[in-house]
């Protein structure tokens, strides 16, 4: 699978060279992918690394050597490439450019989407409060669950009340600055449950980068949404005819865009309101 940087590069035609070295060493490497006869072709391009242990290290191209086709930076590698490593040498845009378009496009789907989300809480008899779960936006169900399986008719209890209903808990803030979830001593004795499961049930904003792939449900917002925000710091009508295609993929035109399809309704109560 492609990673989103070789991926959007793609989509913007930015993609000059891919490949991987064949020797390295603190500032130089090469690769048998560099046969450019001219030694100034290069220079001045940015190197990429985009997978393997030199990944998200970026270094400009001093000069090339056509003869063994070997780029030298100025700027030594923190980690040197090895073989299984691979490169990508940009055309117009830099690493920065990169990361900035990425950052803006993640920050714009947390903003529309939210993921399916489960926590759970022992529930302990005289605890009445419990921490909600780091990450959790909406909360829309509390359910126990037997401790011992999914059995439900094998305690009484759980099978009697299950799901407890949302007049007898709330969402609250503490001394600490966190949330929690508070549950109602009046409406609930919860002796009865002292050692079950209370499966915590809402939404989440989603993980999307890991390390340089895209969640597969949004990477096509991901990918087209950063390939916009490049193509509009260009100038030239080629630049502006890309702008609108991605825009017109992602708000879509006469037919459900990208956006439509991420876009997710919160439901149950908001943890931070």
């Amino acid at each position: 699978m492609a990673s989103i940087y070789e991926s959007i590069g793609r989509n913007l035609g930015d993609v000059f060279v891919k490949g991987t070295p064949t020797a390295s060493t603190g500032s130089t490497f090469e690769s048998n992918v560099l046969i450019n006869p001219d030694a100034r072709q290069l220079v001045g391009k940015e190197v990429y690394w985009d997978t393997g242990l030199s990944s998200k290290q970026a270094r400009l191209v001093a000069s090339f050597s056509p003869a063994n086709n070997r780029i030298i930076h100025e700027q030594g590698y923190t980690v040197n490439p090895t073989g299984s490593d691979t490169f990508l040498i940009f055309n117009n845009f830099r690493a920065d450019d990169y990361d900035n378009a990425i950052t803006r496009a993640i920050g714009k789907v947390r903003s529309l989407h939210l993921d399916d989300y489960v926590a759970t809480l022992s529930i302990i008899a005289t605890q009445y409060e419990y921490s909600v779960a780091s990450g959790m936006e909406f909360i829309s169900t509390l359910r126990f669950v037997p401790s011992n399986g999914s059995d439900y008719d094998a305690v009484e209890d759980i099978r009697r009340v299950f799901e407890l209903s949302p007049r007898f808990w709330r969402i609250e803030g503490n001394q600490g600055g966190s949330r929690i979830i508070a549950i109602d001593p009046r409406q609930v004795n919860l002796s009865n449950y002292d050692g079950q499961i209370c499966r915590v049930e809402g939404q989440a904003k989603p993980d999307l980068l890991v390390g340089t792939t895209v969640d597969e449900d949004l990477q096509d917002y991901v990918i087209n949404y950063s390939s916009m925000i490049l193509a509009a710091q260009k100038d030239g009508n080629e630049w502006a005819r890309r702008y609108y295609m991605f825009r017109d993929e992602i708000k879509g035109r006469n037919s459900i865009g990208l956006e439509d399809s991420i876009f997710t309704h919160p439901r149950g109560r908001k943890v931070n309101s």
